[in-house]
């Protein structure tokens, strides 16, 4: 009964349905498991590509360099010998270098100055550069992805490079960096002074302990059990900012400056500044680099002389080539154009066909620019759908046919017309940060009072345009304008009690901040002017006889309006610097 009743279930198409279904997901699984399997397994092989990516190097003391290649798989050294331009260190043909990684790579160490990569036939070669013979002490980590060099002097020293001093001070055969000692130390101390920290510390080591007058005089506190030589030895170094040097079994402890100085490693260096102010920069380097002597500046050579330790001297060298730099310049392009009230709506057609995606627009209030389209380039395009009306120039044709520009020849054409005229078409170019004034004026000179002998005394009025800019470059090809546009003219002459005429002005000012981009325009408007004219025709002597003498006379009168609009087109200039130009100053003491 039970057997026939199972046999029922199986043959059931539910449960052949749900077997069918089984089925199907162990295979889908078993695929997904290759696929996972073989990305896995290329991922593995990839990694497993011998590769130096980074090199990096770390002096311990004055006796010992330890030098790290970092990458994938990184294989022992089929050879480590001396070169004649230093120990050269073959790898395997199979070990490669990242191609972002220099072919040269210059280390500021008196140990290890420059690391050189070089491929050739045997394999990778790198050479070790240095002003002490090396040699190596231990190595490890090959085949893994990170392999370790350490390195120290070689102390049968049988050859020097040509021109070069050793920085390292000679010691005995016996002595070992602080660094490298294992040597457990059991201490429990309150408020002791540090210079007795470093005595109890020689006691341990065995090594004789010279405290420079730089060591603080601050009490430590300190509890270590079994914690090797080495560690006590950083940490007091970190903790007081103070270093060391080793001379034999003797350990000198102090400041870096003090002890570069009692070592001879102190050198000074002549930095000539070409583009700052050598005094404001003098003092950044000062403060920024703890120098601690003070640094001669000669304003008349435009050089300052800083001395310091190497490794200070080469920071203050990368620093200079970045903040003494000749910066960037702009260049400003204008048009300064009277335009009629006739003349203003042609005027809003000039610049919105000449710059693609900016719309312009005047009002009693001055003139309006604006950018539809920020983040597209504003080029000229010419529209073949627009209108020409009868009787007016076509601006294009006039561009193309002249050789104008088309800013030009849209301003060309509203003179053509009489409905404006072009005041003056200033260029400058301007240091970033810096003012320039551009001023198209004429001197009007008139008499002004006359004395009682009847000599004149003679005063002037200054006409014509004037700009001031003050630009400033900011990021993403911006630029800060700060401008004043001023203008003035001869309205009407005066005549005085002695016939002599005064001349009548009016000056019109304006004050703008605008931020736009590189190469995009900008107008600055508002500046009106309301002018009457009488004009009077007569007939000769018909007009003068009376009564009827009115009759052979015509009188005119005529108002205008009119107003000055400034059109501005900045350019960022780029200017290329150059590494800051340094020698080092031997001085005898």
């Amino acid at each position: 009964m039970r057997l026939s009743r199972l046999t029922d279930l199986i043959s059931s198409s539910g449960f052949r349905s749900f077997s069918l279904l089984l089925l199907a997901l162990l295979a889908f699984t078993g695929h997904l498991g290759a696929a996972w399997a073989e990305v896995a397994s290329s991922q593995a092989q990839e990694q497993m590509v011998p590769m130096i990516r980074d090199i990096k190097c770390t002096q311990g003391g004055s006796q010992l360099a330890i030098l790290e290649f970092i990458g994938a798989s990184v294989a022992n050294p089929s050879r480590i010998q001396d070169g004649r331009e230093g120990l050269e260190v073959l790898f395997p043909p199979a070990v490669s270098v990242d191609q972002a990684l220099p072919r040269e790579i210059q280390f500021e160490y008196p140990l290890l100055s420059s690391v050189s990569l070089r491929t050739t036939e045997k394999g990778l070669l790198v050479v070790l550069s240095s002003p002490v013979p090396l040699k190596v002490k231990s190595q490890y980590g090959g085949g893994t992805n990170r392999f370790v060099l350490s390195l120290e002097p070689r102390e049968q020293a049988s050859r020097m490079k040509s021109g070069r001093v050793p920085t390292v001070v000679p010691r005995a055969s016996d002595g070992k960096d602080p660094l490298s000692l294992n040597v457990p130390v059991d201490l429990a101390l309150r408020e002791v002074e540090l210079k007795d920290v470093f005595r109890m510390l020689g006691d341990f080591s065995g090594y004789n302990i010279i405290c420079d007058p730089t060591v603080p005089t601050s009490p430590v506190t300190l509890t270590v059990r079994k914690v090797p030589m080495k560690e006590v030895f950083s940490y007091l170094m970190r903790t007081y900012d103070i270093t060391y040097a080793v001379m034999g079994r003797t350990i000198l402890v102090g400041k870096a400056d003090s002890l570069a100085k009692s070592l001879g490693q102190e050198k000074t260096k002549a930095f000539e500044i070409s583009y700052g102010d050598v005094k404001q920069i003098s003092a950044q380097v000062q403060t920024l680099f703890e120098i601690t002597r003070p640094i001669a500046v000669d304003e008349r050579l435009r050089v300052m002389y800083v001395t310091g330790r190497p490794e200070q001297l080469a920071a203050v060298e990368r620093f200079l080539n970045a903040a003494d730099h000749p910066g960037k310049q702009v260049m400003l392009q204008a048009r300064i154009v009277e335009v009629k009230d006739d003349g203003v709506r042609e005027l809003e057609s000039v610049v919105n066909t000449v710059y693609r995606y900016w719309w312009l627009s005047f009002s009693s209030k001055g003139g309006v620019l604006g950018y539809s389209r920020i983040n597209q380039e504003s080029v000229y395009k010419n529209d073949t759908n627009r209108v020409t009306k009868p009787g007016a120039t076509d601006i294009s044709a006039i561009a193309e046919s002249g050789g104008l520009s088309l800013l030009d020849a849209g301003i060309k054409a509203l003179e053509n017309a009489d409905k404006g005229k072009t005041l003056a078409s200033p260029s400058v170019v301007v240091v970033d940060g810096k003012e320039a004034k551009i001023s198209l004026t004429e001197n009007i000179k008139y008499i002004s009072a006359r004395d009682q002998a009847g000599n004149p005394t003679y005063s002037e009025e200054k006409v014509g345009p004037t700009m001031e800019f003050l630009p400033t470059v900011g990021r993403d090809g911006f630029v800060t304008i700060k401008m004043t546009l001023k203008t003035g003219e001869v309205t009407k002459y005066i005549k005085g009690g002695l016939g002599e005429e005064v001349p009548q002005t009016s000056t019109r000012e304006v004050t703008s901040y605008v931020r736009v981009r590189d190469g995009e325009p900008f107008v600055v408007g508002g500046l009106f002017r309301d002018s009457n004219t009488f004009s009077e025709y007569r007939i000769p002597v018909l007009s003068d006889i009376p009564l009827i003498g009115e009759l052979f006379k015509s009188r005119t009168k005529k108002k205008e309006r009119g107003e000055v609009a400034m059109i501005v087109i900045p350019h960022i200039l780029d200017v290329p610097g150059s590494p800051v130009k340094t020698s080092e100053v031997h001085l005898s003491r």
